[in-house]
C-alpha cells in the first residue's frame, strides 16, 4: 500500500486541488491543499446496503485493502465478502496534449469485482460539497444549472453573484466559478449543501465486472488576470466551454484512460532505472502535484503562460526560483512549458518600473493578479495574510522606486532566467525568447559577470534561511548562468566564445577558493558547508566546468551529513529542501550516493507526521514539514532524469 502524507485526488490547479489528509480515503474529510475542508463523499450500494469508501460518515465503510498512486493516478481498493471496488482518480497531465492537461476535469472510475462467486446488485454515489464554489465560512447563496444532454447528463453549482479574479492570497480558495459534474444514465441534483450524482444500479455478475464512470470539472470563468487582462485557460483559449470539454471528455474517456496508463508506465519505468522503487515512489507522488502548483493560460495575443503559485510560501506568481527548481520535470516532458514560464517575467523586465534595475524579477504578481513583481515592494503587508488585489505595478513609471534592493535576488533570478532560457531552446529547439529578449539577457549576463565570481551579501532562492555573504553555491550559478548565455549566443549564429571561455575561468577560481577538506564550504570565506545543486547543470548541458574529480569528491562528503530524512541544506540548520536534494543526487557519479539521498527522501514521504501535500522544506531529523505544501518546485524531483 502506497503511503503518502497527503493522497491526490483531484489536482487540476492552485485552486481545483483535492487530497485526503490521510493513509485511507475514509479516515478524513478530503481538503484543499491548504487544508480547508472541501468534502466529497462516496458511496457503494451493494445489494441494497450502503457502505462508504471515501470521507467521513455514519454509514459502514468498506475496508480499505490497497492504495496506489502513480504519476496520472490514485487508486483505492476495497473489500468485503461479496465484492471488490476499485476506485480512481485520474487528471490527465499529458504532455504532448496540452488542451487536454489544462482542462480541469477529473476521471473517476469504479470497478466493482464479485469475490463470492455470487451474482449482486451495485450502484454508485458521489456527492460534491458546495464549499468548492466559495471562500470563507458565510455560505453565499447558490444555485444549480441542470444541463440533461441525451448523450451526458451534467450539473453545474455556483455563486448567484459571481466576481471573477476577486482576490489574490495565500492559503485561500476559490471565492467564484462553477462545480460540475456529470455521467450517462445517472441522477444529479443539488440538496443538503452539495451536489450530488448516483449512477444508475447495476448488476454483477460472478464472470464480469461492472464499472461506473463520473466526470468532476471547475471552470473558473477566467483564470489569470494578466497585466490587465484576465485570461482563459488554455483549452478555453478559443472559446470552448467547460461544459462542451466535459461532453468531449466523456466520448474519448478511453483514450484518455490508455495514454495516462502508458505515460505511467513510461515514466515509472525510467524512475526504477535511474534509482530503483523508492525514485518511482518519489516521482509518483510529484507528477500531479507539479503540475496543479501552475495555471496553463493564453495571454491577450494567444502566447501560452505558465503561471505557478508558491503555496503557503507567499502566494507570489511566476516566482522566478520557484520556476528554476520546477523545470527539470517539464524539460523533460514538455519543454515548451519552461518557455511559457519565462514569458511573463520577460515582458515585465521590459516595463517601465523595473527599467532602472540591471537584473531579473523574482515574481510577477501574487496568484492568480499577475500585476507586476510584489515581492520586496515599497508597501508594507504581510502578504502571508492579507488576501485582495496588489498595486498595478505594470503600470508605474520608474520613479519613485517601487522596490527595496535588500530585499532582492540579483545573482539568484539572474542566473535562474539565463539556465532557464538556454534550457528550454536546448530541450525544445525553439529559439524565439532568446532572439526576442537579447536586451535583456545582456544586461544580466553583465551584472552575474560583475557579481557573480563571488556574491555580496545576498538572498538567494533559500530566502527563509535569510541573507548569506559570499555565497559559494549561488556564485555556481552565476558561473552556470555565464556559461548557458554564451551558449545562447551560439545557438542564434553569434559568437559566444568569450562567455563561455570565461564561465570556465571562473569556475578554476571558484574550485579552488571552495575546496574544503571534505566536499567545499558554505562561504567564500572557507566557513561550513553546503549542497552544491546548482553545478547540475553542468552535467546535463554537458558544459565541462567543475569536472568529474569535483563532483566525486563533493557528493562523498554527503553521505556522513545525511540523517533519517535527508540531506541537509547546510550546516546551519538540519532543514532540507528536497528537490534540491534531488539535483545532489543527480549530480552523484556513485550509485551508493545517489541510492542514500533517494532512501532518505522516501524515508521522510513514508514516515512525516504531518498530514499536507508533499512539502519540500522540512527537517531531516523529525520529518516535520517547516512550512511550505505542494509547492511547484517538486518538478526538481526529476533533475536524474535529465543527467541520466
Amino acid at each position: 500500500m502506497t503511503r503518502l502524507p497527503a493522497i491526490p485526488l483531484i489536482t487540476a490547479d492552485p485552486y481545483f486541488s483535492v487530497w485526503m489528509p490521510a493513509d485511507t480515503l475514509t479516515q478524513a474529510e478530503t481538503a484543499h491543499w491548504c487544508r480547508s475542508e472541501l468534502p466529497i463523499h462516496g458511496f457503494a450500494n451493494i445489494d441494497r446496503e450502503g457502505f462508504r469508501f471515501l470521507g467521513l460518515g455514519e454509514e459502514p465503510e468498506l475496508k480499505t485493502v490497497d492504495i496506489n498512486v502513480t504519476p496520472c493516478k490514485t487508486t483505492a481498493i476495497y473489500e468485503n465478502e461479496k465484492l471488490r471496488l476499485a476506485v480512481s482518480f485520474m487528471m490527465p497531465f499529458l504532455p504532448d496534449n496540452l488542451d487536454r492537461a489544462s482542462t480541469p476535469i477529473c476521471l473517476i472510475e469504479a470497478e466493482a469485482v464479485s469475490l463470492d462467486g455470487k451474482d449482486h446488485t451495485v450502484s454508485v454515489e458521489f456527492l460534491f460539497s458546495d464549499k468548492f464554489c466559495y471562500r470563507g465560512e458565510e455560505k453565499p447563496e447558490i444555485a444549480a444549472y441542470p444541463m440533461p444532454y441525451t448523450d451526458f447528463n451534467m450539473m453545474s453549482i455556483g455563486r448567484i453573484e459571481q466576481k471573477i479574479l476577486c482576490h489574490s492570497g495565500d492559503g485561500v480558495t476559490i471565492d467564484w466559478g462553477y462545480l460540475y459534474a456529470g455521467a450517462q444514465e445517472s441522477e444529479i441534483c443539488y440538496e443538503n449543501d452539495a451536489l450530488r450524482i448516483k449512477l444508475n444500479e447495476k448488476k454483477l455478475n460472478s464472470y464480469a465486472p461492472v464499472s461506473f464512470r463520473l466526470l468532476a470539472g471547475y471552470d473558473d470563468i477566467a483564470s489569470i488576470l494578466y497585466y490587465g487582462w484576465p485570461c482563459k485557460a488554455w483549452y478555453a483559449r478559443n472559446g470552448k466551454t467547460l461544459a462542451e470539454a466535459m461532453r468531449e471528455t466523456w466520448r474519448n474517456f478511453d483514450a484518455i484512460l490508455a495514454k495516462c496508463t502508458a505515460l505511467d508506465e513510461r515514466i515509472c519505468a525510467e524512475a526504477k532505472e535511474i534509482g530503483g522503487d523508492e525514485y518511482v515512489y518519489i516521482v509518483s507522488a510529484a507528477y500531479r502535484h507539479v503540475f496543479a502548483a501552475h495555471k496553463l493560460a493564453a495571454d491577450r495575443e494567444g502566447n501560452m503562460i505558465f503561471i505557478s503559485k508558491e503555496n503557503n510560501s507567499n502566494g507570489c506568481a511566476g516566482t522566478v526560483d520557484v520556476s528554476y527548481p520546477s523545470t527539470p520535470m517539464f524539460l523533460k516532458f514538455c519543454p515548451q512549458l519552461v518557455n511559457a514560464m519565462c514569458r511573463p517575467v520577460l515582458k515585465f523586465a521590459r516595463m517601465d518600473v523595473w527599467s532602472k534595475y540591471d537584473f531579473a524579477p523574482h515574481d510577477v504578481g501574487r496568484y492568480p493578479i499577475v500585476n507586476g513583481q510584489v515581492y520586496g515592494s515599497d508597501r508594507t503587508m504581510d502578504l502571508r495574510k492579507r488576501v485582495g488585489h496588489q498595486p498595478p505595478y505594470y503600470l508605474m513609471p520608474a520613479e519613485p522606486e517601487r522596490y527595496v534592493f535588500r530585499s532582492q535576488m540579483p545573482v539568484e533570478e539572474s542566473g535562474n532566467m539565463l539556465i532557464m532560457m538556454y534550457a528550454a531552446a536546448f530541450f525544445s529547439g525553439d529559439e524565439s525568447l532568446i532572439k526576442e529578449y537579447q536586451d535583456l539577457t545582456g544586461k544580466w549576463v553583465k551584472y552575474l559577470l560583475e557579481y557573480g565570481a563571488d556574491p555580496g551579501e545576498q538572498l538567494c532562492t533559500d530566502d527563509f534561511a535569510g541573507h548569506l555573504n559570499h555565497n559559494v553555491n549561488l556564485s555556481a550559478k552565476a558561473i552556470v548562468g555565464i556559461a548557458c548565455y554564451g551558449k545562447m549566443l551560439e545557438m542564434i549564429g553569434k559568437d559566444g566564445s568569450q562567455y563561455v571561455q570565461k564561465a570556465h575561468s571562473m569556475a578554476q577560481s571558484w574550485l579552488e577558493r571552495a575546496d574544503a577538506e571534505e566536499g567545499s564550504y558554505l562561504t567564500f570565506e572557507k566557513q561550513g558547508w553546503s549542497m552544491k545543486y546548482n553545478t547540475a547543470w553542468d552535467k546535463v548541458f554537458g558544459l565541462g566546468l567543475f569536472g568529474d574529480e569535483f563532483y566525486r569528491r563533493e557528493t562523498r562528503s554527503y553521505l556522513k551529513r545525511i540523517n533519517a530524512y535527508g540531506l541537509p541544506l547546510d550546516n546551519r540548520a538540519k532543514y532540507t529542501k528536497s528537490d534540491w536534494e534531488l539535483w545532489c543526487a543527480a549530480i552523484a557519479p556513485d550509485r551508493d550516493v545517489k541510492e542514500a539521498i533517494i532512501h532518505a527522501v522516501a524515508e521522510y514521504l513514508r514516515n512525516t507526521p504531518d498530514r499536507v501535500a508533499f512539502s519540500d522544506w522540512y527537517d531531516t531529523e523529525t520529518g516535520v514539514h517547516e512550512q511550505f505544501i505542494a509547492r511547484s518546485v517538486q518538478g526538481g524531483l526529476f533533475m536524474p532524469f535529465l543527467c541520466e
